[in-house]
């Protein structure tokens, strides 16, 4: 939010705080298989708007992002508590769990990353915070992969064995004789020199 010195902005600012933020970070580790983490994080105003932040990808990486919104504090912390109890059932151990209570944005940018802050877009944070200055923030770009880890965009590039690539070059080789016989045929004196 832009910070102005008029009184009227500075109320208005302190009306929308304090956001309460719950976060869990969960990693799932199959040896050298996969290893992949989920973030989740429930934000909440005072009069009972809430967002959950779903977060996931291969560990080391940003990831994919979506947010969704709720108009009940109640119905977010239903998802919330829904997703870290299904991502349990698949084996995520829990790595890291906070809970802080933000009064400014800065302290609320800090709370829920660098990477999340830059990414998240206009919509949600318009609804916990309707008077935040968003100018300059875009919509999510569509996600590649969905939450459980499949690819949900163009068919990825399909991979070709060793065995594939031989014969793929064996028959290059061979048309490329074959047009060398062919040029030499056409020419009789090609060659004699």
């Amino acid at each position: 939010m832009r910070y102005h010195d008029s009184e009227e902005t500075r109320t208005r600012q302190v009306m929308s705080y304090p956001l309460d933020i719950a976060n869990i970070h969960l990693e799932f580790s199959d040896g050298d298989r996969s290893n992949k983490f989920y973030s989740a994080t429930l934000v909440t105003t005072q009069n009972g708007k809430a967002i959950v932040i779903k977060r996931w990808g291969k560990i080391g990486l940003i990831g994919e992002l979506k947010v969704e919104t709720y108009p009940s504090q109640n119905k977010a912390e239903r998802e919330y508590e829904k997703i870290v109890s299904a991502k349990r059932g698949k084996g995520y151990q829990a790595t890291k769990s906070t809970m802080k209570i933000v009064s400014t944005e800065t302290e609320f940018r800090l709370a829920i990353g660098p990477a999340v802050w830059l990414k998240l877009p206009p919509g949600p944070l318009l609804h916990l915070i309707p008077d935040m200055d968003v100018s300059g923030r875009r919509e999510l770009d569509p996600n590649r992969f969905d939450e459980n880890g499949k690819y949900i965009g163009e068919p990825p590039p399909r991979v070709f064995s060793k065995a594939e690539i031989e014969a793929a070059r064996q028959v290059e080789r061979e048309q490329e004789q074959a047009e060398a016989v062919k040029t030499y045929a056409s020419h009789p004196k090609f060659g004699r020199f």
